[in-house]
Parts: structure tokens; sequence; C-alpha cells
């Protein structure tokens, strides 16, 4: 399984992301990316089990996240909620912080 990289921060974009990010299907709860202290990142792909750590990089409106030696940048919208875009290797369209 390739590694990559992603997501964002809090709401308000000024404040580097902290805890779960992902979404809901089918009514439960993945969480995708696990943001911690000292820009650590935990991965985990919707389906396995298998948690890739990383680290990740805040600036302005965008998450650079790297992990087994990809990265990719998210964009923070409006709602604090991270953008992969379409055709991410990880993940398509957007993630949540978990409330």
């Amino acid at each position: 399984m390739a590694a990559i990289v992603l997501l964002a921060a809090a709401c308000g974009g000024d404040e580097a992301p902290s805890g779960e990010y992902g979404r809901t299907e089918a009514g439960q709860w993945f969480t995708i990316l696990n943001f911690r202290s000292g820009n650590q990142v935990t991965l985990t792909m919707i389906g396995s089990s298998d948690a890739i750590n990383g680290t990740f990089r805040h600036e302005g409106d965008t998450v650079a996240v790297t992990a087994a030696g990809d990265s990719r940048t998210l964009r923070i919208d409006g709602n604090g909620c991270l953008d992969g875009g379409p055709g991410n290797a990880l993940f398509s369209g957007v993630i949540c912080k978990k409330r």
C-alpha cells in the first residue's frame, strides 16, 4: 500500500491541525488522519487497519502531509475541513475534524 500524506488544520486556518480528521460512511466514522503534537500524524486508509506514521507542515490554508516517502498538500476549506482534491492517492474529497 503506497503511503501518502494529507491534511489539514482546525477551523480558522491559523492553528495547526490537531486530533482526528475523517468522514462518516454508512453511519460509521472513519479516521483518516490523526494529528498529534510535534507535527506528527498517523494515516489510516478506509477499510484497512494499517496505520502509517508521518509528519505534517501547516502553512496558511494548506497542510502538507508526508508518510512512507510520499507527500500530499491538502487545502483547508472555510469550515476547517481538509480537501485532498480529486485523484488523491490517499483519499479524494473532503475530510473534517471529528466532533
